[in-house]
């Protein structure tokens, strides 16, 4: 060993692994500025004298070969073993920060510099933006530079980290300063990035002027067809919607402006086509936001599903969150039940693997709303609660209207006298005077308590702002339910009139926050209440099936009470008396349950039995009596005498 020792070769590479604790022939050979085959002969040695183990040299030796080193060796193996491990992963780069700083006078302070944006950068893609952002202040604090374009990127890339953070006011001032430096710079490109990522969401910088500016000011010096195309769709997004009271924070009414939005989004899909794909995923986004009419329901599901497809491919976590959140509007407006639940599972691996605040905000948000669907009022209060938790943290411009939907169907739901009192507002609210759809939600709340002349100029006003781009037939659907309790043969006349061309739909607003069930299910409940029960049936019997597709409990509750009112669907005939003969004891057992609007879970709990033995004596029923779903057979268990009519559904 002591000939060994003696050699030169032998005692570098080894005082590599000594310096570093990592024995691999790669970190040895690039430390030690030798080759692989130098290096491979060396490790062979001291593994056969026991001095080397998987783990690092024998603790003796390294510190004898770390004390025999001279200080420019020391210095010029910490600068090597810091460039070598500058090119792994997050840990790496911590380890070659550290490294750095003992290699005196071989690593240039502008390298070390680089050194810590690039570990930043790493922390910030692994999600640990905590320690990202103390390393982005320490480059910063390190650089002698303060106007450089290395800066403004990394100011751009803080930013970022400051937003994952929760911290939105301070996303927004480094934003702005990074956007100066790639202006005084001349960087068009970074330009666009930092207006992109400043005015998206665009509810947050809607009739912001200062968010403007900056627009125009990337327009005049952007050269790509794809920033281009980027900044017309950040363009389109910005003039969909003016504020009704630009000072107000938050925002919590619009304005659209469709005419001119939707051109531009248009315009923006052509420019970006064959050019990138975040210039692609904007586009498809922005079309998406200023596309909300049921009109364009079949191009909307094509086009949220491109922004999906693409912002995995990219990936763009936060953009795969807040495309979920259209496609799953989409979805339940189309009543398609097999397409919700893939985005509600792509929604919440996008929330986890992003670590963005917003991304998790979104995903909750959705979680709730179809909890509240299923009848799952337990869960709904807790996804509410975490939700309105990560809005306010992260200072979530929609958090208000979203605590406000789901506490509003809650005791809209439950009829529930002081929850509805609670949410009245003065007459001169700037609630109801900035947002159409607060007030349509409080002349029902109104209606609800009996406050007929206030629920009645609701009504008239917020119809007076019905906008097609802005849950059109959500709004229409909580008038239905407002002109009912009216008992207003006029006003439901009309609500007729506006929701018949929608039958096919559902009812949803367009952030999927709150689903008023099928509008068919809707208009059989204004025909019933005009009389017209021949009207009324069919369109029962198309919402409960709609309804029982969807998932949707609250409403196929509605459609079996309605049933139990207007009686079943045809007559029995003489053949069809003592069908139900055909059952066995536990399938009648199920039936009547399923006859007096419980669900197959309630039904489950009730009897004892899985929820795998519901559902299959569940379909086994259906294939026994020939009917199609729910509502046939409650229809048929009424007319054979072993229910009677459904009662008042279960508070949801």
């Amino acid at each position: 060993m002591d000939e060994l020792f003696r050699d030169d070769n032998w005692r570098r590479v080894l005082s590599a692994p000594a310096l570093t604790g990592d024995p691999t022939v790669a970190s040895m050979s690039a430390i030690a500025g030798v080759t692989p085959d130098v290096a491979v002969r060396v490790a062979d040695d001291a593994l056969a004298a026991g001095l080397l183990t998987p783990t690092g040299v024998e603790p003796a030796l390294a510190a004898e070969l770390l004390d025999s080193l001279s200080p420019e060796t020391y210095a010029q193996l910490h600068g090597a073993a810091a460039r070598f491990y500058r090119q792994g992963g997050p840990d790496d780069l911590i380890r070659a920060i550290t490294l750095a700083r003992r290699a005196a006078g071989v690593i240039p302070h502008e390298e070390l510099v680089d050194i810590v944006d690039t570990a930043a950068e790493a922390q910030l893609t692994s999600g640990d933006f905590a320690l990202a952002a103390e390393l982005f202040s320490e480059a910063d604090g390190l650089d002698p530079n303060r106007t450089s374009l290395q800066r403004a990127r990394r100011l751009f890339q803080w930013a970022q980290t400051a937003a994952n953070g929760g911290q939105a006011d301070e996303a927004a001032t480094l934003r702005l300063r990074a956007f100066d430096l790639a202006e005084a710079n001349g960087d068009g490109q970074l330009m666009t990035d930092v207006v992109a990522a400043y005015c998206n969401p665009p509810d947050w910088r809607s009739g912001s002027d200062l968010a403007n500016r900056l627009l125009t000011r990337a327009e005049r010096v952007a050269s790509r067809p794809g920033d281009q195309a980027r900044l017309v769709a950040i363009r389109a997004m910005m003039a969909m919607r003016i504020p009704r009271d630009p000072g107000a924070v938050p925002q919590v009414g619009w304005i659209t402006q469709p005419a001119v939005a939707q051109p531009l989004a248009d315009k923006a899909l052509r420019m970006a086509a064959d050019t990138d794909d975040e210039a692609e995923l904007l586009a498809l986004l922005a079309w998406r936001s200023t596309h909300r009419s049921p009109a364009h329901l079949a191009q909307r599901i094509e086009t949220s599903q491109e922004a999906i497809e693409l912002a995995q491919a990219i990936p763009a976590p936060t953009d795969l969150a807040q495309a979920c959140l259209w496609a799953a509007t989409d979805a339940i407006e189309s009543a398609s039940p097999v397409e919700l639940d893939r985005i509600m599972t792509l929604a919440r691996w996008a929330a986890e693997r992003s670590g963005d605040p917003r991304a998790s905000w979104l995903a909750m948000t959705l979680a709730t709303s179809k909890a509240l669907m299923d009848g799952r009022l337990g869960d709904a209060a807790v996804f509410k609660e975490e939700a309105k938790r990560i809005g306010q943290e992260c200072g979530e411009a929609g958090t208000l209207a979203a605590d406000l939907f789901f506490l509003g169907q809650v005791a809209i739901e439950q009829r529930d006298h002081n929850e509805l009192v609670s949410l009245t507002l003065p007459a001169d609210s700037y609630l109801l005077e900035a947002s159409p759809s607060v007030r349509m939600a409080h002349s029902l709340v109104q209606a609800m308590l009996g406050n007929d002349e206030a629920a009645r100029r609701d009504l008239d006003l917020a119809l007076r702002q019905l906008d097609e781009e802005a849950s059109m037939l959500w709004m229409l659907g909580i008038g239905a339910r407002c002109a009912r309790e009216l008992d207003d043969h006029e006003l439901i006349r009309k609500m007729i009139d506006l929701l018949t061309p929608w039958s096919h739909l559902v009812a949803v607003d367009s952030n999927a926050w709150w689903c008023l069930g099928p509008v068919s299910l809707a208009l059989a409940e204004l025909h019933y209440a005009l009389g017209n029960v021949d009207a009324a049936r069919p369109l029962v019997a198309e919402g409960a099936f709609t309804a029982e597709k969807l998932g949707d409990v609250r409403s196929l509750q509605r459609a079996q009470t309605l049933l139990g009112s207007i009686g079943p669907l045809g007559p029995a005939s003489p053949v069809e008396t003592g069908r139900l003969k055909v059952l066995s004891e536990r399938e009648r057992k199920v039936l009547e349950k399923l006859a007096s609007g419980s669900t197959n879970q309630q039904i489950a709990s009730s009897l004892a039995y899985s929820h795998a033995t519901v559902r299959r004596d569940t379909i086994s029923i259906y294939r026994k009596l020939g009917v199609n779903g729910r509502v046939e057979a409650t229809a048929l268990a009424i007319t054979e005498g072993l229910v009677g009519s459904p009662a008042a559904p279960e508070a949801v």
